[in-house]
């Protein structure tokens, strides 16, 4: 069946309808392409066929009105504007049920003629047969603007949507240029509610959306928060701009409590992460320096400042076990004075630390200077995540590598002063303060070695609903 082809998409084992807007009708549709999960696995693809049909023609729909009204090169409020002065102009606001201004066929008016030759058109280009079966979609924004402004009497109500409100506040306060969060807050409300007018949007829908974004999109108290902070200002707007006589339903909400950065519970990848996450490694379309760096964090306890603030001077690639030391530098510093420790290096880091090639003076960034900043490297990772296949999820991220490497050890049996020497943890009895501060470099290889294999050996029970393959 060619349109789900076209437009049925896999991702994750799972089935998602998916279709992009073309360039030119990006602005009037409000967004760059339309995704919605099916709720369907991998094997059901006649039953999501149904659907697919369904999206297709509702979609289609909102393309051909789009096309008529890039055509026209009015918004909706201009073209009910121009309809009235027109209607007006020639004396035609004249309230009918029949959408006719005289009931003569012999004696029709001026209006009645311009209706008849509208009607004729439609139908023709249609390929309807009678007037009856015509509905919005057939007539240009212009001529079903005219045709219901005689009818009502009056100009046409446009109603101000989600979206018209979006571009009102793109194009009289941010100089045509909306931010890429307040269009991921738009794209998910609309996802949620549809382009529903503002007058009928109910702060128990807000609450509802709320609800949605926690659990449905798995979105973290703090990600909500900045829904939110985008969404107010584009309502707001639009009521004092637009003169709506309503409160804004976004307004005074009570939202989940901030939490701190990073302070959401991580979990460790399970081995079904860690395979998608090995696979999308060997992707053509990712960059070196950034396959480099997973690798790097999937082989070790690296946090994500101590690997983007890697030095060559701290990689040791020819010693008799190669470590990288994780210390101060000039990039970046540490957390705390215990997280100074050298690392062993799996056969498969130093290999890839090799393929960016060592600096002939042995010091300098290993990284872009791109990763050194904290949240950047955090995106960046998390798009790779995500891209590989992972379920997104907030205790799924670029975090989770150092939890695997803990988890791993656990599982491994490595003795407790290995372990914490390795995490970058200090010690907890006095018997261990008086001990050596850096164990043997042959036994910290050894307590890697014992690691690598266990890692994402994690009981299923530990995760949510949706957090691994396979699940609901």
């Amino acid at each position: 069946m060619r349109v789900a082809v076209d437009y049925l998409v896999k991702r994750a084992g799972r089935l998602y309808f998916r279709r992009s807007v073309s360039p030119e009708l990006r602005e009037i549709i409000g967004k760059r392409e339309w995704k919605k999960s099916l709720k369907l696995r991998v094997g059901q693809e006649l039953d999501a066929a149904v659907q697919v049909r369904r999206l297709t023609a509702e979609t289609d729909r909102l393309i051909s009105k789009a096309e008529r009204q890039l055509s026209s090169g009015l918004n909706a409020a201009q073209i009910a504007e121009q309809a009235e002065a027109w209607a007006q102009a020639n004396a035609f606001l004249k309230p009918t049920d029949t959408g006719r201004l005289s009931d003569s066929p012999y004696d029709p008016s001026a209006y009645d003629n311009w209706l008849e030759n509208t009607l004729r058109d439609a139908l023709n280009r249609s390929g309807k047969r009678h007037e009856d079966e015509l509905d919005e979609a057939d007539f240009s924004p212009t001529e079903w603007a005219r045709i219901q402004t005689v009818k009502q009497g009056q100009r046409l109500d446009v109603p101000v949507t989600i979206e018209t409100a979006t571009e009102n506040y793109r194009v009289n306060h941010k100089q045509g240029e909306l931010p890429k969060e307040a269009r991921i807050a738009v794209d998910q409300l609309v996802a949620f509610m549809g382009d529903k007018p503002l007058n009928d949007i109910r702060r128990r829908e807000v609450r509802e959306w709320i609800n949605w974004l926690q659990k449905n999109k798995k979105q973290s108290p703090n990600t909500i928060r900045r829904r939110f902070s985008s969404i107010v200002p584009i309502v707001s707007r639009a009521i004092e701009d637009l003169e709506l006589d309503l409160q804004n339903p976004f307004a005074k909400q009570k939202l989940p409590e901030p939490s701190a950065q990073g302070s959401e519970e991580k979990l460790p990848f399970h081995t079904s992460h860690l395979k998608l996450i090995e696979a999308h490694l060997m992707s053509p379309r990712v960059r070196q320096d950034t396959k480099v760096m997973i690798r790097l964090m999937m082989d070790t306890t690296l946090g994500l400042k101590e690997a983007g603030g890697l030095d060559w001077a701290d990689v040791r690639l020819e010693d008799d076990v190669p470590v990288v030391k994780v210390r101060p530098n000039a990039v970046r510093g540490l957390k705390t004075k215990n997280r100074v420790r050298d690392f062993p290096l799996s056969e498969a880091a130093v290999e890839a630390l090799r393929s960016l090639g060592l600096r002939g003076d042995q010091s300098g960034p290993v990284f872009p200077s791109g990763t050194r900043n904290y949240n950047s490297l955090s995106q960046k990772l998390n798009k790779f995540i995500r891209a590989s296949g992972v379920p997104n999820s907030p205790r799924l991220t670029a975090n989770s590598f150092r939890h695997t490497f803990e988890e791993a050890m656990r599982v491994a049996g490595v003795e407790p002063d290995l372990q914490r020497y390795l995490m970058g943890h200090g010690q907890t009895t006095m018997t261990e303060r008086y001990g050596a501060a850096r164990p043997l470099v042959e036994r910290l290889q050894e307590a890697v070695k014992a690691a690598l294999p266990e890692r994402g050996k994690v009981d299923r029970g530990n995760y949510h609903e949706g957090e691994l393959l396979g699940d609901d």
